[in-house]
């Protein structure tokens, strides 16, 4: 028997192509970026809470701190969190920048010139571990992405206040992290949020920014798509997208099962500041293909923010905007029929909302912050109903609303593709075949067992020729056994699943390892026209065994049973009595614990 075993299977690609948008720490977990909010690797969710103010003596002060709420057994507890200082925070993104396993939180500061990275450790989060990086006022929200396979994660910055005549900025990763000198700009206008996504499917992340104007400026101001491609960004391949005074946390996901991302933009207000005139309705845009897009509205007062996840467990994603104009902010729960059931969480002046299993019990909760109330607010989702609990904060302001699953493609999976296995000799005569696998990947959720739809799927394509392609359909390797695959190459493909959720947390990724068998030649086959006479050397081949003939697929087309003399003979037929095509067929032989794979070619005639 011939082993090969892949002791780190992620030489490959994921099939977006997002670089390290999907990414394994040095402890060789795979992990997604701002979905997974364990930061200090316990098993219970953490929660960061940004705030842009305090108040003191009636005024609002900026120079204030934000905090992380540590998640255990016992809940959140008011005295059980660890704090950074924060100058005017509008919003924050986790990513593991420095790629040393711990996620960071990088900080968008409003009122202060530079903004920061705070690096995780096994510590926490302290004032020894910041960088700082000039990045003029921002506001509203950071994108974390690979945009240019690097390796390294890229910025998205929002720019609100003019920063440079109107102009949103890409801060590009590397090992020295963060410098306005490694930036790119774009045409916005006075952008909000903003969002990375794969819109059009072709294979390159493109970005959704959220730009604000006045309801009765002539000027209409429209929020943009950046189209990505080969060569990065332009100005010149865009999207326009009427908006109304759009918040900070724009959502995307599949709302219709019609495997096209769609986008949820909560419609703040229609006038600036000082006004504040709030608007009634938000938008989604549900695409169409082409980079075509279809609005329809929903009814929410004045939202700051909108989040997604399936928190009803019914296999659709809900949506929940955060109202800051209301005393209550609104989920609407999505169904085969779109948005008909809707529910209301009691909290004044929403200003963002997270979406996950805070408590493992297996059901989405929801977290939303109030800047008006300086709390934030924790609805467990109880089979009973929604159980309520505060937190102290400050102004808080915009959070992490990062949407459930693959951050790349905002979709519930993500497939990852091997390198090509190459398992026989270089001559064609042989063939090998897979007799067994096993993969050593032990997968946690931050729940009690993985919830509905989580999970790993092992795939795998074979071909008689590598050079020339010609490689098999999928097959999806279970339970069963492994299935009759055979080739000069494999590769094999890895499907990870999170459910609609939270993040999936592969754990202990040791190996994925396939065996299969190789052999010499204990037979001789001597070929007339289409007809094979078969002689088997009994001495080397198990007696009583039967004959398997493989096309160039890899699929089963004639089984052939030998006498006691070990003779048999082939015409050319398949097990139903179908004449076959000409073309190669390999016949495969077992030896003890070996297989060999002979070549025939079939004639036409």
């Amino acid at each position: 028997m011939s082993t090969r075993i892949v002791a780190h299977p992620f030489e490959g690609t994921f099939t977006e192509g997002y670089g390290v948008s999907l990414y394994v720490t040095p402890e060789v977990e795979l992990r997604t970026i701002g979905s997974d909010w364990d930061l200090n690797d316990d098993g219970w969710l953490d929660l960061v809470v940004i705030n842009e103010f305090e108040w003191q003596d009636g005024e609002q002060i900026h120079d204030t701190y934000s905090y992380v709420f540590w998640g255990g057994p016992e809940g959140f507890e008011r005295t059980r969190c660890d704090s950074f200082a924060t100058q005017g925070a509008e919003c924050a993104a986790l990513a593991d920048f420095d790629r040393d396993g711990w996620t960071d939180i990088v900080v968008a500061n409003s009122t202060y010139d530079y903004s920061c990275v705070i690096y995780g450790s096994k510590e926490g989060y302290t004032e020894a571990r910041r960088d700082s990086f000039l990045a003029r006022p921002n506001h509203g929200s950071i994108s974390v992405a690979d945009l240019n396979y690097d390796g390294w994660l890229d910025l998205v910055w929002s720019n609100w206040f003019g920063w440079g005549g109107g102009y949103s900025r890409i801060y590009w990763g590397s090992k020295e992290g963060f410098d306005v000198a490694r930036t790119d700009s774009l045409p916005t206008g006075p952008a909000h949020g903003n969002v990375v996504a794969d819109f059009d499917s072709d294979g390159y992340a493109d970005i959704f920014w959220a730009v604000y104007y006045k309801k009765y400026d002539p000027t209409r101001r429209p929020s943009l798509i950046y189209w990505g491609g080969e060569d990065g960004f332009n100005e010149y391949c865009r999207t326009e997208l009427a908006t109304v005074g759009p918040g900070d946390d724009i959502s995307v996901g599949d709302l219709n099962k019609d495997g096209l991302l769609d986008i949820i933009m909560p419609n703040h207000s229609s006038e600036p500041p000082p006004a504040w005139t709030t608007y009634d309705y938000s938008y989604i845009y549900s695409g169409q293909g082409n980079r075509q897009f279809r609005m329809d509205s929903l009814y929410a007062h004045g939202p700051w923010a909108s989040s997604v996840a399936d928190i009803d467990s019914d296999g659709w994603l809900d949506i929940v905007f955060a109202c800051s104009a209301d005393d209550y902010s609104l989920i609407y729960y999505g169904s085969e029929s779109g948005f008909k059931k809707t529910d209301s969480l009691s909290v004044k002046r929403a200003s963002c909302a997270y979406l996950t299993d805070f408590d493992r019990d297996g059901n989405c909760d929801v977290a939303l912050g109030s800047q008006g109330l300086s709390s934030m607010y924790l609805f467990y989702n109880r089979d009973e109903g929604w159980e309520k609990l505060s937190l102290p904060a400050k102004g808080v302001d915009a959070g992490l609303t990062r949407d459930a699953g693959n951050p790349a493609t905002h979709k519930d999976e993500a497939w990852y593709i091997s390198p090509d296995i190459i398992t026989a000799t270089e001559s064609m005569d042989s063939l090998a075949v897979l007799e067994g696998y096993s993969m050593l990947i032990n997968t946690t959720w931050q729940g009690e067992g993985l919830p509905r739809g989580a999970g790993v799927e092992l795939w795998v394509s074979a071909t008689p020729n590598p050079e020339e392609g010609n490689w098999s359909e999928w097959i999806k390797l279970d339970s069963q056994g492994p299935p009759s695959v055979s080739g000069r190459a494999f590769r094999y493909k890895l499907c990870f699943k999170t459910g609609l959720r939270t993040s999936l947390v592969l754990s202990g990724l040791n190996s994925v390892k396939l065996d299969w068998r190789l052999g010499g030649n204990p037979l001789i086959i001597q070929r007339t026209g289409r007809y094979f006479d078969i002689s088997l050397d009994l001495s080397l081949v198990e007696p009583n065994q039967s004959l398997n003939i493989y096309d160039l697929l890899g699929r089963r087309v004639r089984t052939l049973p030998v006498n006691s003399s070990g003779h048999t003979y082939w015409l050319g037929y398949d097990n139903l009595g179908r004449r076959l095509p000409a073309g190669v067929y390999f016949l495969l032989v077992r030896q003890g614990n070996q297989s060999s794979s002979h070549k025939l070619v079939l004639l036409a005639e």
